[in-house]
């Protein structure tokens, strides 16, 4: 198990290179990169169970539990590093459990390696995959077939595909975390994918530069639909 300096020394290593891109930190960045980090010497240290179907993580988290120690250590030195932001006992309710969820997914190691890409601006392994964000200005929230709300706010959607498209890793900034989905359709410039959970279907438009010009997602179980627009 790692040591309490252990995982200082790689959480301040990780917070000074976010800082030295962006600036002072925030709780919203000291988060994810705890939980990303955790993830990711685990993943590199330790053999984990996952599925890719997102829907049975409760079914193999399970045996991944006896790794909370390690999350806990990580999370303790974060609150070391900045014990104003980073509230300990608030954090222990969630984080250690979190990190086991995101290991016992198999497709958290592709999500790390964009991950530390764009906050660390380390390289991707060579790869027959392809990464694009669609950089939305505006978009619109449609419920039961119903416009709710239109909001003039920058999203970034971040998309990785499969050498041939027929897979997709989307999330968007910072309102959805990553979810696999699989292609069903395309027409001309029209590419239609079904979630790895069933919840989920994407549909996205691309211009006459095969560049994106429009990403809807829909929530199955919700009958929501979000529009994503230049």
């Amino acid at each position: 198990m790692i040591k309490l300096d252990q995982a200082i020394t790689i959480l301040e290593n990780g917070f000074k290179k976010l800082e030295n891109s962006q600036g002072p930190l925030q709780l919203e960045d000291i988060e994810p990169e705890v939980i990303n980090q955790a993830c990711r010497y685990i993943l590199n240290n330790y053999p984990v169970k996952s599925t890719h179907n997102i829907q049975n993580i409760g079914s193999v988290r399970p045996q991944n539990v006896h790794l909370l120690p390690i999350t806990q250590t990580f999370v303790q030195a974060a609150h070391i590093l900045y014990p104003e932001k980073y509230d300990l006992k608030e954090m222990m309710n969630y984080a250690p459990i979190s990190i086991i969820n995101n290991i016992s997914w198999a497709g958290m190691g592709e999500f790390l390696e964009d991950y530390f890409a764009k906050k660390h601006f380390e390289k991707k392994c060579k790869s027959n995959s392809q990464s694009e964000i669609f950089y939305s200005t505006k978009h619109q929230r449609w419920e039961d077939g119903l416009l709710i709300t239109e909001s003039q706010v920058n999203r970034n959607v971040n998309l990785r595909f499969s050498e041939n498209r027929e897979e997709l890793l989307v999330s968007v900034e910072p309102t959805l975390s990553a979810k696999r989905a699989f292609l069903v359709s395309s027409q001309d410039k029209t590419f239609c994918y079904q979630g790895e959970d069933p919840d989920f279907y994407f549909r996205m438009e691309l211009n006459h530069f095969d560049e994106i010009q429009l990403f809807e997602l829909f929530r199955v179980d919700r009958n929501l639909k979000i529009i994503y627009f230049e």
